[in-house]
């Protein structure tokens, strides 16, 4: 469930293990849309836990994972992780490496050229992971979901420049 006035839309969605899903979705203004239906789930789909993938990822590598959004058809969404450097960051007088990744989201097929024609294919973002024994998030820029506005979030303690 998503709703309130950080979204353009209402969006509610249920779906089970098989795949049968129930969306539904109201933007302001607009007529209530509703699909149902099967979607097959790829096995890699990480909606929400896009930082768990980077901070496993052996360094230096890149990856691919998908996402799922729903309009309310469902549309799946290819995302390449590829990291595109370090950074130095200080918490107090210790410095550490994050590294910064790019995570660029693409609509594939007939609906991906659509998108393409139109202007409409998702923006890239960005996530820094913190290197170490436990890897961490400190930083990300990007929407938090499909379409929607760009943000800025990241732990108070770290500074980017000495």
């Amino acid at each position: 469930m998503q709703r309130g006035p950080s979204f353009k839309s209402a969006t509610e969605v249920e779906f089970d293990h098989s795949g049968k899903y129930r969306a539904t979705v109201k933007a302001a203004d607009k007529e209530e849309e509703r699909d149902s239906g099967t979607i097959e789930v790829p096995d890699d789909v990480s909606n929400g836990l896009i930082s768990v993938l980077l901070k496993n990822l052996k360094p230096g590598t890149s990856a691919k994972a998908h996402l799922l959004a729903f309009r309310p058809k469902p549309v799946t969404v290819e995302l390449e992780l590829v990291p595109e450097g370090s950074e130095p960051y200080w918490v107090a007088s210790a410095e550490g490496t994050a590294t910064r990744f790019l995570m660029t989201p693409r609509v594939r097929g007939l609906t991906g050229l659509v998108a393409k024609i139109a202007g409409n294919q998702p923006e890239p973002f960005r996530m820094w992971i913190a290197q170490g024994e436990a890897p961490v998030l400190i930083r990300f820029e990007g929407p938090l979901y499909l379409d929607g506005p760009e943000w800025r979030i990241e732990l108070g303690a770290p500074r980017w420049k000495k």
